[in-house]
């Protein structure tokens, strides 16, 4: 009971920090929405190609850090637009192709619904390159480009829109604040309630550690033992699926990249997370039915048999992690220091799925058909809804978008793209109040299933 309150002390303290976090660092509205779209109204005499490069502070520039737009109408004014992740900096305007006249007539961003400018002249110059002859006309700026990489500097600071928009909402900001206190304490006030059940079953898993890891590798082995290729199956099936997807996406629907990353790059850092989330949810759901034998055993513990179906799925999990790193470098995107945060996404997703583990497994044992349930509307269906081979920000309004992010495995795939790609923090102000929600959404479902495996576990061995 000592370690129980020891460990309610801890709960209670962080349910402080979290009530402080959201208070005083979380700006709720700029959360909301969608990706920063940067508009420019052009004019040229003949058909080309504009992009934007973009990157965070310190970061470098590359093709593959691209959004393009086409300008498909010669002559005439023509608003083209730029999506782009959340990046802080767009640090470079390409203008097109050399030997013409290009009008820019307009240059801005929208990010959260506030719009800030970019001014194309300044009293410091204009830092460019393959560009001469700029003139202010009326509402244009004219440029004639002279070479064949022609382009010019500037900046968006995303923080000074969010401040901006944090300021002139501020009532609203308040209101949120401290609803989203009121469910967080609610929670809290809940979990504190049933705090000894809640927290039995991962004291079991700890002190079964030895025991639980044994029975995994045992699981991982056997799972695939009596075959020529052994284990080798494992890695087979999920490399099958990522080549049928970029066939099926790149080759044949002629799909470019995504917000100028590689397709491949964008289906590989999504669905990485994706396989081990359906294969430990397979398994745990299943452990029950499968170890029936051990759960007809009166000694043994089976609060760990979830566990180890699990930790059986990260072994593949690892290896795909590592293949996911190598195929991000081979197209120019290195690990670095954001890379750290994938041991933070995949401990999310193991938290996420063992939870629904524990949960699935007992309901299983006493109605199959739940089995077929989840292998259609929550894998089938969830694959599609969760954005690994499309892209929900650039496709979804803000409303819509925002019931999408609603699914947990969102964050987790997103968080991935973010540790391999974008290189953006998970406490950043962008995401800050997002992983707030998967922890209480998690830690809700982990008490949950936990509760309902608790209850029912006493009636499994006179079903099975």
């Amino acid at each position: 009971m000592k370690k129980h309150r020891k460990l309610k002390l801890l709960f209670i303290l962080f349910i402080v920090f979290l009530n402080l976090l959201v208070l005083f660092r979380v700006r709720i509205k700029a959360l909301r929405e969608g990706t920063p779209v940067v508009y420019m109204t052009v004019s040229a005499p003949k058909e080309d190609t504009f992009q934007v490069y973009y990157t965070t502070p310190g970061g470098e520039l590359s093709e593959e850090l691209c959004a393009s737009s086409a300008y498909t109408c010669p002559s005439q004014k023509s608003e083209l637009s730029f999506q782009l992740p959340c990046m802080n900096l767009v640090t470079r305007i390409d203008l097109g192709s050399a030997n013409q006249k290009v009008e820019i007539y307009d240059l801005y961003m929208v990010v959260d619904g506030q719009t800030t400018k970019l001014d194309i002249t300044s009293k410091d110059g204009l830092n460019c390159s393959g560009i001469s002859n700029i003139e202010k006309n009326g509402e244009a700026t004219t440029f004639t480009i002279t070479d064949e990489d022609p382009y010019f500097y500037g900046y968006f600071d995303y923080d000074a829109l969010v401040a901006q928009y944090a300021k002139v909402n501020r009532p609203v900001n308040i209101v949120w604040a401290f609803i989203i206190c009121v469910l967080l304490n609610l929670i809290a006030l809940y979990a504190l309630k049933h705090f000894d059940a809640l927290v039995d079953v991962p004291i079991e898993i700890f002190q079964n550690r030895k025991l639980a890891f044994s029975l995994s590798k045992s699981d991982f082995k056997t799972k695939y033992a009596g075959s020529y290729l052994g284990i080798i199956w494992a890695f087979i099936q999920p490399v099958v699926t990522i080549l049928v997807y970029w066939f099926v996406f790149q080759v044949g629907l002629k799909s470019g990249g995504v917000t100028g990353v590689p397709f491949v790059v964008y289906l590989v850092s999504g669905i990485v997370p994706w396989f081990f989330f359906s294969d430990a949810l397979t398994g745990g759901m299943n452990s029950m039915v499968e170890y029936s034998y051990l759960v007809k055993k009166v000694v043994f513990n089976i609060d760990i048999l979830p566990f180890v179906k699990v930790v059986s799925a990260m072994f593949v999990h690892i290896f795909f992690i590592l293949f996911a790193l190598l195929l991000n470098s081979a197209y120019g995107y290195f690990p670095g220091f954001y890379t750290i945060q994938i041991v933070y996404y995949v401990i999310c997703n193991f938290v996420l799925v063992l939870g629904l583990a524990y949960l699935c497994s007992a309901v299983v044992v006493f109605f199959r058909d739940l089995g077929q349930f989840i292998n259609i509307v929550v894998l089938q269906v969830g694959v599609w809804m969760t954005p690994i081979m499309w892209n929900a920000q650039a496709m979804l309004p803000p409303w819509l978008l925002l019931i999408f992010k609603a699914n947990p495995m969102y964050y987790i795939v997103d968080g991935f793209r973010d540790a391999l790609i974008y290189r953006q923090w998970f406490f950043g102000h962008n995401k800050l109040l997002w992983t707030i929600y998967f922890w209480a959404f998690t830690f809700l479902l982990f008490g949950f299933g936990n509760m309902i495996f608790r209850r029912l576990k006493v009636h499994f061995a006179d079903v099975l």
